[in-house]
């Protein structure tokens, strides 16, 4: 049996210098794997968002320029921001999701991806815009990472695993084509801030299908920080030390 030890009042599976993904208990182990592929429904629709909103902007972009008396160099920072952005702060997103918990991190980027959407659709300027697009970035940044991070510990089994991460990526791939497509039938019958819009009710049925499926993962080196953390919590210097130090 695999020894449990309490640090700083958190209990925490296995060797004190052990290092990997936080176990789940036998019974939610048990109810995460019955639910997997529901699960993987939400993952790639999270992820079907993010990838989406990468290329759907692109063909509003004579629309802006026309209602926002944008420039050629503001069209670009309408895609780049976004796309810059992202990339600039994928890594950050991954090692969060260790830090904090993966399904924490995918729903909070839900919620900010959401927000700033909604930021973005009313934005009356190109600096508004603009910077709605960098925000939206950063949230992804979030999604994205958290996303195959569950995926991988939600499926134990490798030939599942493989499969699960081929509609994964499939889904990431569709998503290029999605995006031009729905961003011109969305113009076809409504404004430009209809293609910022339309991420609410998608971010919405994810977080709150997350809520209810997704299984909670950090990684167990983490642990030991929170438990020190919470040993010596009375002293705000260690404190700040143990909270930039390695495990």
């Amino acid at each position: 049996m695999t020894p449990v030890q309490r640090q700083g009042g958190i209990a925490v599976a296995g060797a004190a210098n052990a290092d990997g993904p936080i176990p789940l208990p036998r019974s939610r182990r048990t109810e995460v794997h019955r639910r997997r592929w529901w699960i993987l429904v939400v993952l790639c629709l999270s992820v079907l968002l993010t990838v989406v909103d990468n290329t759907i902007v692109n063909v509003a972009l004579p629309t802006m320029s026309r209602e926002l008396s944008a420039s050629t160099q503001d069209l670009q920072w309408f895609v780049d921001a976004y796309s810059l952005v992202f990339a600039a702060l994928l890594l950050v997103g991954g090692n969060l999701g260790d830090r904090v918990g993966r399904r924490r991190v995918l729903q909070a980027g839900l919620v900010l991806f959401a927000l700033t959407s909604v930021g973005a659709a009313l934005s009356q300027t190109t600096d508004e815009l603009i910077s709605s697009r960098a925000a939206m970035g950063a949230a992804a940044a979030l999604i994205y990472p958290a996303t195959l991070a569950i995926l991988t510990t939600t499926f134990t089994d490798t030939r599942e695993r493989a499969t699960a991460i081929g509609i994964w990526s499939a889904v990431s791939g569709l998503a290029v084509v999605i995006g031009p497509l729905s961003g011109g039938l969305l113009l076809r019958h409504f404004s430009w801030s209809s293609i910022f819009y339309v991420n609410v009710p998608v971010a919405v049925i994810a977080l709150i299908a997350g809520a209810g499926l997704l299984p909670e993962s950090a990684w167990l080196g983490i642990a030991r920080d929170v438990g020190r953390l919470c040993r010596y919590g009375r002293n705000p210097g260690l404190l700040c030390v143990l909270a930039g130090a390695p495990a």
